[in-house]
Parts: C-alpha cells; structure tokens; sequence
C-alpha cells in the first residue's frame, strides 16, 4: 500500500557527532529478554506501548513526560553504528544524513504526532522488518537490506486511522543498547542503491517541461467525431525522461496518438534535497475538434 509521509524539516547544517566508543549492541526483535523496570520490550507490541505513551504525552502537552520519552531516541555512537551496519562507504555518508536530523528531531515527533491524531490518524502500525529476505520489501526497505554488511532487524512504523486507512510513513526504530532509537526513514533516501521515488501533480510537473510534442489528432478520431481526454500515469526518470507509462482512461482511437507523444517529452529533472529523484504523475491530452 502507498503511503503518505510526514514532513521533516532539516537544517542546513551538521550537529557534533557522539565522542567515539564501543558501538552499541544490536537485538533481533524475535529475541525478547524481559524488559528492566522503565525499559520496554524488545518486540512490537513493546515499541507499541513506547509510542502509545509517547502519543499520549503529546495529546495532554505534557512537555515533560515527553521529553522523557525522547530522552534516548537518538542513536548511541551514530558514526560507530552506521559504519558497522551499512561499511565504510555508505555508513559514512548515512551518518551525515542523519546528523542533519537531530536538532529537528524533538519538534517532528512532537509536531508530527499532535497532527496525526488530530487528522484522526491515532493508531500505530508496526511491522517487524527482518534482515532475511523472507517477505517482500518495498523501496527503500529492500536497498537498506541490500546495503547492510552487518544484517540487522528493525521495526517500519506507520499512523494510521482506526479503520487502517491513509497510513503515514512515521520512520525506522531500532532497539540498541535496551532502548528504541528512531531515524527519519529520509536517511536511508542516500543510500547509493536506492532512488526515492515522489508523487508530483500535473499542474506543477507541467511547469517544468523543457520539451512538448503535440499529440497528432488520428484522423479515424476525426472522421468519427471523437474527442475526449487521454490520461496517464508517468515515471519520470532522474534524468526528466518519461521512463514508464501508464494508460488509465481514453478512447482507444485517441490512446496510440496521445501515449506516442508523451513518451517523447523531456522534463527538467525534479530534486528532493538536492538529489535527483524520479517523479510519479498523472498527465491529461485533450483532444478537441474544432467547429
């Protein structure tokens, strides 16, 4: 199912790292010990109770109880744990990332969940993400799986509405050291396999064309007096071409016509934090007999 995500802010600069030491120690959630008083199991249903508490702070405004909550989200060594989980190269470039989201962290929970519940999203989705390929993963799941030297499980939470529906994308929890740390699943967006994918509409990808041929009226089309609208579905590529196409209404002697076109537009590429990503819309070709 496609999700909605909620927003984070960054900051264009980087926060002090942790001072070095031994990297915290991994769990796999299929490994539960008994939580100690004040921790929280190590499974879903124990991430469940974190983040119901922790929503239950933001719906009171209790500063304090959620400041204690969020005490220990952050990763604990983070370049050390970047490094041993995703190698030298990517682990290094991961943690860069990350830092950018530290100093917004605190607000995007905070900010993130009151908004949520007031949209009626006020219940929790969480799925144990195995570092085996077991089940099928989605985008940027399956290029953190790929990526890790060191497999490692995680949780992928979501909000969403009682009856399950409009889920939003909440991030990534792992449990280091006996406590649920949390990364904006935006961090994984960097990872050298993985190329994020955005929903843009018509309207604003329309903006941004560099080149548009027009569609042909088919004079079969003509002769029978037929008009009406094509509409597709599109990937635009990273690189502004129209890499995938998909039919999703139109009269089939306007369909060849309106579809050739398209494939030879060109758009100026689409960024999402200075990177190039690849863009799903929906364009409309008219056709229109004139009197």
């Amino acid at each position: 199912m496609k999700r909605k995500a909620l927003a984070l802010v960054i900051p264009f600069f980087l926060v002090g790292l942790i001072p070095a030491a031994p990297r915290g120690r991994l769990a796999d959630p299929l490994q539960s010990a008994a939580p100690a008083p004040g921790q929280y199991e190590n499974s879903a249903e124990g991430l469940q109770k974190f983040l119901v508490e922790l929503q239950a702070a933001v719906k009171a405004q209790d500063k304090m109880a959620f400041e204690r909550l969020a005490a220990d989200l952050k990763l604990p060594e983070a370049a050390l744990w970047f490094a041993g989980v995703f190698g030298p190269v990517e682990g290094p470039n991961l943690v860069v990332h990350y830092a950018k989201t530290l100093p917004t962290l605190r607000e995007y929970l905070w900010t993130g969940l009151g908004t949520e519940v007031k949209q009626g999203r006020s219940v929790f989705r969480v799925e144990p993400i195995l570092p085996t390929a077991e089940k099928p993963a989605y985008g940027v799941i399956e290029a953190m799986r790929t990526a890790m030297v060191e497999p490692v499980a995680f949780y992928d939470v979501d909000t969403t509405s009682p009856e399950g529906k409009s889920p939003v994308a909440l991030g990534y929890f792992f449990f280091i050291d006996g406590k649920f740390r949390f990364v904006h699943y935006g961090v994984f967006y960097w990872l050298s396999n993985f190329t994020p994918r955005i929903r843009v509409g018509g309207q604003v990808m329309a903006s941004k064309f560099i080149s548009q041929s027009r569609s042909r009226y088919p004079q079969a089309a003509k002769d029978l007096r037929i008009q009406g609208t094509v509409r597709m579905q599109a990937v635009i590529s990273t690189d502004g071409r129209v890499a995938e196409l998909t039919l999703l209404s139109g009269h089939p002697y306007l369909v060849d016509a309106a579809m050739g076109a398209v494939r030879l537009w060109r758009y100026q590429p689409t960024l999402l934090n200075g990177r190039p990503v690849e863009v799903v819309t929906t364009i409309d070709v008219v056709f229109t007999l004139s009197r």
